[in-house]
């Protein structure tokens, strides 16, 4: 569990602190980000729509960054990158009903019946995959943002779905916090959006590949904080137990708290990280998808690796063997019979549908996968040899 360590030591070297430094909740945005933001919302709006088929709400990437920082520019080539078409809203000039569209009465054979009216621009989001781009969030009046909360929550407007591909994501300058999480508003919205940060560092990168003038010297620690909630929503704890191990397992934990310090305080941030990292760490898909399934093995409870066994033989033969070794010589005999039974048939069933030749492991040939097989089989025999000899003395 190396890395629930270091995820307490880093929490505690936040909370702690050397002397004189600010308290957990003052902590700025950091100056440099180990993934670029654009990037780093292309991994966001992926999990996430992996999270929304299961059923759980999630928040909307937000850029936020000074003006001239190229967060609708990243928008537009996140979209490119996602191959989907780009609807822009601009809040600040429109009114509630311009951006939800309007209901009309139409008649059906049970009568008058009132149906909305989408606006054009939405009704292809609804219709077809779009990249829907709310554009200078921070300029919205307080009418137009109560609009937008249940499209942004729920992913609809006026009762009406989005598109299941159809992705959104915001863009906004900064604000001053305490103004923005002053009002009722400002605080629904604060607990819909994930904000992601344009550091200095990108932002001055932007403008030299748009003049070729290196204005790095001007690199500095954000002036600017992210109007985070103080309290932390049920919602996005929700969010985050199911965003987290999805991510690892992708990505690792490059990233990760750039992600979860727009959607929480840093203190909270990492409490919930070392909470699911710790349910999650030897998460036999986390294993998997990182090739690690022999430490996983080696360290998993044996109900665990008896559930799995099946899938580790089938991909990884060096683990196979390993978890064969644990499962004859931890389990009951009946336990065993049945596992080792069920590996091997599905086994058999891939090589069957593959036509006699099945090639999972490429780190092992075939040769070499016949060797730790046998050396297996003898150390199995040798084991029970010594409980025999053991048992009779």
């Amino acid at each position: 569990m190396a890395r629930t360590r270091q995820t307490r030591q880093a929490t505690q070297g936040r909370q702690g602190g050397a002397q004189g430094q600010a308290p957990v909740d003052e902590v700025k945005v950091q100056a440099s980000a180990e993934v670029p933001v654009k990037e780093l919302a292309k991994r966001v709006l992926l999990v996430n729509k992996e999270i929304r088929s299961k059923g759980v709400q999630t928040p909307v990437p937000c850029f936020i960054g000074p003006t001239r920082s190229g967060k609708t520019e990243r928008a537009l080539q996140l979209a490119e990158e996602l191959g989907l078409g780009v609807i822009t809203l601009l809040p600040g000039t429109e009114y509630p009903e311009e951006v939800l569209g309007y209901l009309r009465p139409v008649r059906t054979e049970a009568g008058l019946v009132v149906k909305p009216l989408l606006r054009e621009e939405l009704a292809k989001c609804v219709e077809s995959p779009h990249l829907f781009l709310i554009d200078e969030l921070d300029k919205a009046q307080k009418e137009t943002v109560s609009a937008l909360l249940t499209l942004l929550a729920h992913r609809k407007v006026r009762n009406v779905q989005f598109h299941p591909e159809t992705e959104i994501i915001c863009a906004m300058q900064p604000v001053q916090s305490e103004a923005f999480l002053s009002t009722e508003t400002g605080r629904a919205l604060a607990g819909r959006l994930l904000f992601l940060p344009v550091s200095r560092k990108e932002a001055y990168a932007y403008i030299q590949a748009k003049t070729g003038l290196d204005f790095s010297f001007l690199c500095q620690e954000q002036d600017f904080q992210l109007p985070i909630l103080p309290d932390t929503p049920p919602s996005l704890v929700l969010w985050a137990a199911h965003f987290i191990p999805a991510y690892v397992s992708r990505w690792g934990e490059e990233g990760l708290r750039q992600v979860l310090y727009g959607a929480f305080q840093p203190a909270v941030a990492e409490g919930i990280l070392e909470v699911v990292l710790k349910d999650f760490i030897d998460a036999f898909d986390i294993a998997l998808s990182k090739g690690k399934l022999k430490e996983w093995v080696d360290n998993a409870e044996l109900g665990e690796v008896i559930t799995h066994l099946p899938d580790i033989l089938c991909n990884d033969w060096r683990a196979g063997m390993e978890g064969i070794k644990r499962v004859v010589l931890e389990a009951d005999v009946e336990t065993s019979t049945a596992t080792l039974h069920a590996a091997f048939s599905k086994l058999h069933d891939l090589l069957v549908a593959n036509g006699g030749v099945y090639e999972f492991d490429p780190e092992v040939s075939e040769e070499e996968g016949a060797k730790i097989f046998s050396e297996t089989l003898r150390e199995i025999a040798q084991e029970l040899a010594k409980r025999v000899d053991a048992h009779v003395k």
